[in-house]
């Protein structure tokens, strides 16, 4: 209930950034939240926002706000998440644009301070973001890459294996998992969570990767454990 929360440049405690007056903030979210719920899809004389500029405007709106002493950034990252889903934008549960931003914390503070001093064009802003989203996605693209590679040397591995033909899909994953990481243990409940199925389901595979020899079963109280041997690989290349 004052005007005290100010950004500086983190340096020399520069004030680059006078969020507006309390008095006013009550209202102001208001129509951040009256423009996040109105329609610009071009549809019935509305102007036409794409969803992604609207979510980055959206993203800047709350950011230039600074409405909370600490947390603000994060804020602002949800509400452009939340818009991204909320649009059918569904692939942007698996992209990261907070990992790139807190990479360079500088950029991204220029990107707003660059909007603010330009009469609030945030024209800057926006071209950050969409090089940011941009980067996010070609990191996402690698990554699947990389794991689509590693499943086919798996699969190519167990083609060859006594047991390849009778295992499914998240049995051929856990022996990936299992040769990467020997003597990673898995329980059922895990697996159960993992792959969204049953607890009972998950022991079946797992007690069938078990008899298979590829992991080695114990009890440990209670819970039987699976442990993914040392020399995994060389069982399964038998």
């Amino acid at each position: 209930e004052d005007n005290e929360i100010v950004i500086t440049d983190g340096m020399e405690g520069n004030i680059v950034h006078h969020p507006p007056c309390y008095t006013q903030l009550e209202s102001r979210l208001r129509l951040i939240c009256d423009f996040a719920n109105t329609h610009h899809t071009g549809e019935n004389e509305t102007i036409f926002i794409h969803p992604i500029i609207k979510g980055i405007i959206l993203h800047f709106m709350m950011g230039y706000e600074h409405p909370f002493a600490d947390g603000n950034g994060r804020t602002a990252r949800a509400l452009f998440y939340w818009f991204m889903l909320k649009s059918k934008y569904d692939y942007f549960e698996y992209i990261s644009i907070s990992k790139l931003l807190k990479e360079a914390p500088v950029q991204y503070g220029k990107s707003f301070l660059y909007s603010e001093v330009d009469n609030n064009d945030v024209t800057y802003f926006i071209y950050y973001q969409v090089d940011i989203i941009r980067r996010a996605i070609d990191e996402l693209l690698n990554y699947l890459q990389i794991k689509s590679r590693e499943f086919e040397e798996i699969t190519t591995l167990l083609h060859g294996s006594s047991i390849g033909d009778k295992l499914n899909f998240i049995q051929k994953d856990i022996i990936k998992k299992a040769i990467k990481h020997p003597g990673r243990s898995f329980i059922a409940n895990e697996v159960a969570v993992d792959y969204d199925i049953s607890a009972n389901t998950a022991r079946k595979y797992l007690n069938e990767l078990s008899q298979s020899k590829a992991l080695v079963s114990y009890k440990n109280g209670r819970t039987t454990m699976y442990i993914a041997p040392e020399n995994l690989y060389d069982i399964l290349r038998r």
